[in-house]
């Protein structure tokens, strides 16, 4: 009985640990994975490196306007009048920002992609049209225990 427990115990640990690694690997950050699989020149990772701290620093007051706009979109939600006109326009500048923000992104990967050479790009490009979401899990919907149907 006794041994029956340790091995459970063990068995446990040992499931527990491999869950955990296989957390660690997917929640890395998708721009080092990136780097890593494209085989980028010290030259390309540096352009790279200096690329994402002026995209962030461009983002960085968007997404703070942005979150301020969410608070106001709250208190309005639970105001005791409701002001529907306001609402509406608060969801305009949102979806500008938010417009924004995703342009900046694009521009960005555009502009990776152009520092990039023949290999490097075939790579960049499936990695883009993949259908997975770079996450663990795909962008479609699909009902649990249902897999997306591919090409």
């Amino acid at each position: 009985m006794r041994r029956k427990i340790i091995f459970l115990s063990v068995t446990i640990l040992l499931v527990s640990v491999g869950m955990l690694t296989a957390r660690q690997k997917r929640t890395e950050d998708l721009p080092q994975q990136m780097m890593r699989m494209l085989e980028l020149t010290e030259s390309q990772e540096s352009q790279i490196i200096e690329m994402k701290l002026e995209h962030e620093k461009q983002i960085l007051p968007l997404r703070t306007e942005l979150k301020e706009l969410r608070t106001q979109l709250k208190l309005e939600l639970t105001a005791e009048k409701f002001n529907e006109n306001k609402v509406s326009k608060l969801l305009d500048q949102m979806a500008g920002l938010q417009k924004a923000i995703h342009m900046k992104r694009v521009t960005q990967q555009r502009a990776v992609r152009d520092i990039l050479n023949d290999e490097q790009k075939k790579k960049f490009d499936l990695h883009i049209l993949s259908p997975e979401d770079h996450r663990g899990g795909t962008l479609m919907h699909t009902p649990r225990g249902q897999r997306p149907m591919r090409d």
